[in-house]
């Protein structure tokens, strides 16, 4: 099964992170990331859900077996060759899903699981705009190519880490050094207050 769906071309978006909000494996109300959002979306968020009301202890006790299972699968999909788009179903209205901090916590998630740290960052830089034709973003630093660029400390084939305080980053052209960095963070936590 897993070698037709390698050979058909399909390609797999896995969101295994999403996990995290059903297993209530939430931030704590302090993290950077809860403080970085709208007073009201947290306050939503803290909510009670339908979705969790929705459950019962039937499936509360077989969410362990299943999230392995997920996790298996996942590895054997990678294994048998079908092509992983790293994804995390973040949005304001699935909780405590963040935006950029989840997709950092996807990756770690597929090298626990048993991908290297290469094959992890490619599901995010690589693979991504292959699947959707855009050529001119697809990993390679060259003239003629987009030229958003994060710059680290150390390197992300050896630990995913460094990805999580960049030296800098370059978007549309314009460099965002470590100073700009972390005024934009001071700007995103005083907001979110």
């Amino acid at each position: 099964m897993l070698a037709r769906l390698a050979a058909s071309g399909m390609h797999v978006s896995p969101t295994l992170v999403v996990a995290d909000f059903y297993t209530g494996n939430w931030p704590a109300p302090d993290a950077p990331r809860m403080r970085m959002i709208p007073a009201e979306v947290r306050e939503a968020w803290g909510r009670p859900d339908f979705r969790l009301e929705a459950m019962t202890d039937e499936v509360r006790d077989l969410a362990a077996e299943s999230i392995a299972l997920d996790r298996r699968t996942f590895l054997m999909t990678h294994r048998a060759g079908v092509p992983i788009l790293a994804s995390t179903d973040a949005s304001f209205a699935n909780p405590y899903l963040f935006h950029g901090f989840s997709l950092l916590d996807e990756l770690d998630l597929y090298v626990e699981i048993g991908l290297t740290p290469r094959e992890a960052l490619y599901t995010a830089t690589v693979a991504p705009p292959r699947f959707f034709g855009l050529s001119d973003q697809d990993g390679t630093i060259a003239p003629g190519r987009q030229a958003d660029l994060v710059l680290l400390d150390a390197n992300p084939l050896e630990s995913l880490a460094t990805l999580r305080r960049p030296r800098a980053v370059i978007v549309g052209g314009v460099v965002l050094d470590r100073a700009a960095l972390d005024a934009l963070e001071a700007t995103l936590l005083s907001e979110g207050e």
